[in-house]
């Protein structure tokens, strides 16, 4: 695929979303709907970090609302968030390591949040199909999902 250079910013979820949870009990925690789990593989990607939580580490999965508007593709999954985590910001065009070596699922929606186009890639070719789908205009943002579990990851935009 050929490489068209646009710039774009791979986005993690705001810490301060989550901050209200690190720290509490389990018991507190599930009064809210959230469980805990300790990371016994590096299989539990955190969507603040960006990173997958250390073997030993406390994660929380809660269930998140990443696509919040009136739009028939509304959306919200599960996912995990390292107990404590600080959000992670990437430089323009760096993609998370932790894609390398997972299938992902691209989906792009337009300013009404209506999907406009979609490529199903391995985590390494996701720079081409991102620079290729922000080059259409319709497109406002691309949101990037683990394509076996279908969980958010977090969401593409282009460069201010």
């Amino acid at each position: 695929m050929r490489r068209q250079q646009m710039s774009f910013i791979f986005n993690a979820l705001d810490d301060r979303e989550f901050s209200h949870l690190y720290g509490l009990s389990d018991a507190e925690l599930a009064a809210q709907g959230v469980v805990t789990r300790i990371a016994d593989s590096p299989s539990f990607p955190c969507r603040v970090t960006l990173e997958g939580a250390r073997i030993g580490e406390r994660v929380l999965l809660l269930n998140h609302t990443h696509l919040d508007v009136n739009s028939p593709y509304r959306a919200s999954y599960a996912i995990y968030v390292r107990d404590g985590a600080k959000t992670r910001r990437l430089a323009p065009g760096e993609l998370p390591d932790y894609l390398q070596n997972a299938q992902i699922a691209l989906r792009a929606f337009d300013r009404k949040a209506l999907l406009v186009a979609y490529q199903l890639t391995p985590g390494s070719d996701a720079h081409d199909y991102l620079d290729e789908m922000l080059a259409q205009p319709e497109v406002a943002h691309v949101d990037v999902h683990f394509a076996g579990p279908g969980c958010y990851f977090g969401r593409v935009t282009r460069c201010p």
